[in-house]
C-alpha cells in the first residue's frame, strides 16, 4: 500500500498544447468524411465482385496483395527513407485501415504474454486475419440485405377446429 507522503513522478515531455482552431475543426472533419467515403468504397468493391467469376481467390488475394505492398516499404523508408517513399507509405498505412484493430490488438497481447514469437510475424498475421474478417463481414452483411416479406395474405390464413 502507497504511503501519503510518497509521490509517483511522471514527466512527460511538453511538446506544446494543442490549439483547437477552426482549421483544425476542419481538418478533422475532412478526416471523418474520407474515411466514410474509404468504407464506403470498400464496401462497393466487395459487392461488385462477389458475384464474380474467381471471388474465392479474389478473397484472399486482397488482404495478402495489402500486406505485401506495405510491408517492404515500411522497411524502405527505414533504410532509404525520402519524401516519395513516405507518402507512398502514409497512403499504404492509410489504405490497411481495416487491419488496424486486429493488428494493434494481437501487438499488445505479443508484449503483454511474451510469446515468444516476433511480434512483425504476429502482426502481419493478424493484419491479414482481420482483412479476410473485414471482407467476410461485408459479404455477409451483402447476403443479409435480402428483404424479409412477411407472408400475411387471407388464404394462407389457419382455420381453428
Amino acid at each position: 500500500m502507497m504511503m501519503q507522503d510518497e509521490a509517483i513522478g511522471w514527466d512527460p515531455a511538453y511538446e506544446g498544447s494543442m490549439e483547437l482552431t477552426w482549421l483544425t475543426l476542419v481538418e478533422l472533419c475532412l478526416i471523418a468524411v474520407l474515411l466514410v467515403v474509404y468504407c464506403k468504397a470498400l464496401h462497393w468493391l466487395v459487392v461488385r465482385r462477389i458475384h464474380l467469376g474467381g471471388w474465392r481467390a479474389t478473397r484472399h488475394a486482397l488482404p495478402t496483395a495489402m500486406l505485401l505492398l506495405t510491408v517492404p516499404l515500411l522497411f524502405l523508408n527505414e533504410s532509404v527513407g525520402g519524401p516519395v517513399i513516405e507518402r507512398l507509405t502514409g497512403l499504404l498505412v492509410c489504405l490497411n485501415l481495416p487491419a488496424y484493430p486486429g493488428v494493434l490488438a494481437i501487438a499488445a497481447i505479443s508484449e503483454t504474454l511474451n510469446t515468444g514469437w516476433p511480434i512483425v510475424v504476429s502482426c502481419v498475421a493478424a493484419g491479414w486475419l482481420t482483412w479476410f474478417g473485414t471482407i467476410r463481414i461485408i459479404e455477409c452483411r451483402h447476403e443479409d440485405n435480402t428483404p424479409l416479406t412477411l407472408n400475411l395474405s387471407a388464404s394462407s390464413s389457419r382455420s381453428d377446429n
